[in-house]
């Protein structure tokens, strides 16, 4: 994908609200609503910009909390947005690793390897 393909699509990405507003409007169909907004979450949060893939998680948490939707898939990327050194980026990623991670959850050495360097960052005064 070309860096003027991801910012088109970045332009037109679905906020949250545009989310809720949808499902607002699908009162009897919702649930073709939801498959076609996991759709573009899948493809949202394959994106490299970590705007893009904080607010895709955004969305996939919550259609989780909601609509019971299985997020375990996004585990992986949930950790790619946490090592952002935006705090806002953090703050989402922390929220969708309590959503997703279970006790299977291949993706836990990873966490804990990032919480490590994050920690070893902050007494180092690296992180701000």
């Amino acid at each position: 994908m070309t860096s003027s393909n991801s910012l088109i699509d970045s332009l037109f990405q679905r906020s949250l609200e545009d989310l809720f507003k949808g499902l607002r409007l699908q009162l009897l169909r919702e649930s073709p609503f939801i498959s076609k907004s996991l759709e573009e979450i899948r493809r949202e949060i394959k994106m490299t910009d970590p705007s893009t893939k904080s607010v895709a998680l955004q969305k996939l948490s919550y259609l989780a909390a909601l609509h019971g939707v299985d997020m375990t898939w996004a585990a992986f990327h949930a950790v790619e947005v946490v090592s952002s050194s935006r705090f806002a980026h953090k703050r989402i990623g922390y929220h969708a690793i309590a959503q997703s991670f279970n006790d299977q959850t291949p993706v836990l050495l990873l966490i804990t390897n990032q919480l490590q360097r994050i920690r070893s960052e902050s007494r180092s005064g690296m992180f701000v």
